[in-house]
């Protein structure tokens, strides 16, 4: 059985994500290509693809959905796997409990996904893009409200990443084969 993950990850969450995935799958002997997003090319002959993207401001990684839209015959020919990488889990699903950048997607990829997850990511204030930064500042400043010392425990570094939970996540990928 043959896979290719195809992640896009903007600071490197999504990308330790599908490292543990691909260490995982390999441990049961299977076939895994890693690529990123910015060079991939759909493999003609894996089986199961797995799409992975960070999410920011509930959108998928920029270029996401055009690389899907752009390869949309090749990729719904697959078996696919939706994966986000997120650090809040629940505001990434609709009222269905789909991941909501589903509905960007073709019909003919959407009809194609056989499993959907969001696993836990990571924020670090200090390796974010100023645009980032500018609009993490303004959620926590004029959403929420935070100052002082609340404030400051938000933009600390802080990482939900958990390999027990990317491997339990791998296993569900393994019972589809």
């Amino acid at each position: 059985m043959k896979y290719q993950i195809i992640y896009g990850s903007r600071y490197n969450a999504t990308r330790q994500n599908v490292l543990w995935i691909k260490e995982r799958l390999e441990l049961e002997d299977f076939e895994v290509e890693l690529s990123n997003l910015k060079y991939a090319k759909v493999s003609q002959d894996c089986e199961f693809l797995i799409l992975a993207t960070g999410i920011y401001s509930g959108q998928a990684v920029e270029g996401f959905n055009d690389f899907i839209k752009e390869n949309e015959d090749i990729i719904s020919s697959k078996k696919i796997v939706l994966l986000a990488t997120a650090m809040n889990k629940e505001n990434c699903f609709d009222e269905e409990k789909n991941l909501k950048i589903i509905k960007e997607l073709p019909l003919s990829v959407k009809e194609k996904i056989v499993l959907q997850e969001v696993l836990f990511g990571e924020m670090i204030f200090k390796t974010m893009s100023k645009e980032d930064k500018v609009s993490i500042d303004y959620f926590y400043k004029n959403i929420m409200h935070l100052e002082g010392e609340a404030l400051e425990k938000m933009l600390m570094p802080r990482t939900l990443l958990d390999k027990k939970d990317v491997w339990e996540f791998s296993q569900k990928i393994i019972n589809l084969s």
